[in-house]
């Protein structure tokens, strides 16, 4: 989720329509999702991501169309990567199931993420603005 750059009551139908438009001229942003972590935190403290995936590369080209939906120029100085960090997976059978044995294994380190929605919170309305759903 990110963040407009723009007060609630500075938004307006035709900014509205301009990042509809966006979001719906790249309906294919996807990336795969793995172990690398990327923080990015502008200089203004305003701006903030977390995106887990398994480059440096894809998390670059991710955060970049992110931010070209919303207008906000992306400065890669301000992202930082951690990696090589075992996630705790706290859905681990601890007993087998008649005869199927434990498996080590329960999740996937990596696997495809791809934009479903796209909504709009803004303060005042109960609902989100949907700009953006994937049709399958």
């Amino acid at each position: 989720m990110l963040r407009l750059p723009i007060l609630t009551n500075e938004l307006t139908d035709s900014d509205i329509q301009e990042i509809r438009r966006r979001i719906n001229d790249n309906p294919q942003l996807q990336y795969i999702y793995g172990n690398l972590r990327a923080n990015y935190i502008s200089q203004d403290k305003k701006t903030r991501a977390i995106v887990f995936s398994r480059s440096q590369e894809e998390v670059i080209n991710f955060l970049q169309q992110c931010f070209y939906f919303i207008n906000v120029p992306f400065d890669v100085t301000c992202l930082s990567f951690t990696s090589h960090r075992e996630r705790i997976n706290l859905r681990k059978r601890t007993m087998p199931i008649c005869k199927t044995p434990l498996n080590p294994d329960s999740y996937k380190p990596e696997f495809p993420l791809r934009l479903y929605r796209a909504g709009l919170l803004v303060n005042g309305l109960a609902q989100p603005i949907i700009l953006y759903r994937a049709l399958d």
